[in-house]
This record gives structure tokens, sequence and C-alpha cells, in this order.
């Protein structure tokens, strides 16, 4: 007996009913539960590709005469309820509501609105986080 796990796979209009419906280059995509061959493929792409978040934090104190903003970063944690299958075929990431897939290279970075920081008197600065997927490296 193998664990229950799902995933987004691609669906005919006429299969979907409730659940978490995306939308990836013309077709549709539904939560659900992964085969056995699925699981295996899944986990190669978990191990193969990894997401970083990078984020900005204001540096500013003692010593430092002008605040500025730095860039950080963090690799995230992919669940394999956020893979994305197209006909058994792993071909990409659903996470924090951007998707990312494998084979596009135009959609390996990309950025995810935050809000607006006050920096003085009637002036901001709007805040992203920003998101890329990079294949793994091996050592």
């Amino acid at each position: 007996m193998y664990k229950t796990m799902k995933c987004y796979k691609n669906v005919v209009l006429a299969e979907i009913g409730n659940g978490n419906l995306l939308h990836v280059n013309g077709s549709f995509y539904l939560t659900i539960v992964a085969t056995l061959d699925e699981i295996e493929r899944g986990n190669e792409a978990l191990a193969a590709w990894q997401v970083e978040r990078l984020y900005q934090v204001q540096v500013a104190g003692a010593g430092i005469p002008t605040p500025y903003f730095d860039w950080r970063s963090e690799p995230k944690t992919v669940s394999f309820e956020e893979l994305i299958f197209h006909n058994g075929v792993c071909i990409g990431i659903f996470h924090e509501g951007l998707v990312f897939l494998f084979d596009d290279e135009a959609t390996h970075r990309q950025e995810k609105f935050i809000g607006e920081f006050v920096t003085g008197p009637d002036r901001t600065v709007d805040v992203y986080d920003r998101y890329q997927i990079k294949r793994k490296t091996t050592r």
C-alpha cells in the first residue's frame, strides 16, 4: 500500500467538478490522486528542481548613514501537491500562485507583489518577492 498523493493533472473541461482548477497554456489542471508511476516521476522532479525565493530587507541602524535595501534568498520546500502533470509527464510546479514550467525558461523567474513599504513622508517602495526555479546541483 502506498500513501495517497495528489497533484495537478490535465483534464477535459467536461470532467471538471469541484477542486483547485489551474489553467496553463490552454489546458486545465485539477488536483487529482497521482498514480504510482506519477509518484515516481514526481519524486524525480522534486529531486532535480528547486524553488528559491529572493526577497528584500531594509538595512538601517547605527553606522549606516543611509538606509538601503538588500536582497536575500532562501530555498523553498515544494510539496508533491504542487507538481503539474500533463498526460502523465511532470511538466512543472505551481508554487505561491505562480506556474513554473521546466521546459519554458520564460517561467523560471517570476515576481509576486507583496505591497508598499513606507520609506518617508509621501514616499513608498513597491515590494516584491522574486521566485526562480533551477536545477539542483549534484555533489
